[in-house]
């Protein structure tokens, strides 16, 4: 009870804050007056043409930033990875088992009809995905607060947050990956709504592919059996909703499963998960990305990481405390942790952009999140932040990774901006949100 009790004031206290930082920003008479009158414009009045206009200025803001950071953008680093296997896997029927299979094959489909111009086809595609995240957080929204001011607005946040404009048209599965995630929560509020037992078997096929696409997704798995758990589904519907769920799953992933077990003689969806776990378990590590050197295969990279673990339990417990605080407060790499190398003035800028943007939407999320009023629901949502960073903790923190927390953070700091901007508009003085 005491600790529920200290977990508690914590909250309010929290709250509290937030409140009287953020409040008095849309207090003032100028800026009520003119949030009124963008709002009262008839272009606002017409949701589709303002969907449209968000998703055209997602497009744009991702092609300006390709055009200003050229040297982010290409092949380059694990991109070069993935390309190579697509086009292995095309010429001579052979996809690499170091990477997960899902974004290869997505890119092979696109060697196969373009070929030459794949590399320019596949970078458009990927900003169109960037910009359909935000149409998907729009209708995360929508469903969960029934808020047309909330759900524009999630929609605008991840046009224009900073992590997601940069790293949008990169040629990695990240973005891609996101799209899957929020389609599958999508589903799965409607899975909590109605007993339709047909969603189960579609959720199945998305989150089997999605695990192929980044296996660190694997919590998406773990959510909805909670989400079933949670819902008021008698439990016969419950039992069969989860048994369809997982012959489903199963089904989409066994073709790769078999062809690894082809190949190298052991079903696994990437062979790269232990270099992984190495990476941030071994004497050098230090939260984030470090050389796996010295590893023999693709099971050594585990039993060096896990013999580290074993030996230095203190020094462990130590690294996993500083990857969630890097998790939590500055994901991107900050200039003073690399002092041997000399960031010039656009990587800082880069870096401190990135970091600050990531706080503030993880500080707004936070926010709104206490403003859920359905306590199962806001369960599901703790939850799966929960597991988020808990499948981040065991290897190390790039700031890409957490684009699925990006993705909740925005959609419900949306909401609390909205509950913000219409009590300020009708109010001269708020004593709270809740």
């Amino acid at each position: 009870m005491r600790l529920y009790k200290f977990f508690y004031s914590i909250v309010i206290l929290f709250c509290f804050l937030m409140d009287r930082i953020f409040i008095p920003l849309f207090s003032f008479p100028r800026v009520k007056e003119s949030i009124s009158n963008i709002w009262s414009m008839e272009l606002f009045r017409n949701t589709k043409h303002v969907l449209l206009l968000l998703f055209l200025l997602g497009v744009l803001l991702r092609v300006v930033s390709y055009f200003l950071i050229p040297s982010l953008y290409g092949l380059q680093s694990d991109s070069i990875g993935y390309y190579l296997s697509a086009v292995n896997g095309v010429e001579h029927g052979l996809f690499s088992t170091y990477w997960p299979p899902g974004f290869p094959l997505i890119i092979s489909l696109f060697y196969l009809i373009f070929n030459s111009n794949t590399i320019l086809i596949l970078t458009s595609f990927l900003i169109v995905i960037g910009s359909l995240c935000g149409l998907i957080s729009y209708h995360i929204s929508l469903k969960l607060f029934k808020n047309r001011s909330a759900a524009l607005l999630a929609f605008l946040f991840i046009c224009i947050q900073p992590s997601f404009l940069i790293h949008s048209p990169q040629l990695l599965s990240d973005t891609f990956a996101v799209m899957l995630m929020g389609i599958s929560i999508i589903y799965m509020l409607m899975d909590y709504e109605n007993s339709n037992k047909r969603i189960s078997i579609i959720l199945g096929v998305i989150i089997g592919f999605l695990v192929l696409v980044r296996p660190n997704y694997i919590f998406m798995i773990i959510i909805y059996f909670l989400l079933v758990t949670l819902s008021n589904h008698v439990m016969k519907i419950k039992v069969e909703k989860l048994a369809l769920f997982s012959l489903t799953l199963i089904l989409t992933l066994t073709p790769w499963l078999v062809y690894t077990e082809i190949m190298i003689g052991e079903p696994v969806i990437s062979t790269n998960g232990g270099v992984n776990f190495y990476i941030g378990n071994n004497p050098n590590a230090n939260g984030r990305y470090t050389e796996p050197y010295g590893l023999t295969g693709y099971n050594d990279g585990y039993d060096k990481g896990l013999n580290y673990i074993s030996n230095n339990p203190l020094s462990t417990l130590s690294l996993y405390l500083k990857k969630l605080v890097l998790l939590i407060s500055t994901p991107y790499i900050l200039p003073w942790e690399l002092p041997e190398h000399h960031f010039n003035y656009s990587e800082i800028i880069y870096s401190l952009v990135l970091n600050i943007g990531f706080l503030i939407t993880e500080l707004l999320g936070i926010r709104g999140l206490l403003l859920l009023k359905q306590r199962r629901l806001l369960i599901y949502f703790t939850s799966l932040i929960i597991l988020i960073n808990l499948t981040l903790i065991p290897f190390f923190v790039d700031g890409r990774l957490t684009l699925p927390l990006l993705l909740i953070y925005t959609i419900f700091g949306s909401y609390y901006i909205a509950r913000v901007i219409e009590l300020t508009i009708k109010s001269t003085k708020i004593k709270k949100i809740f």
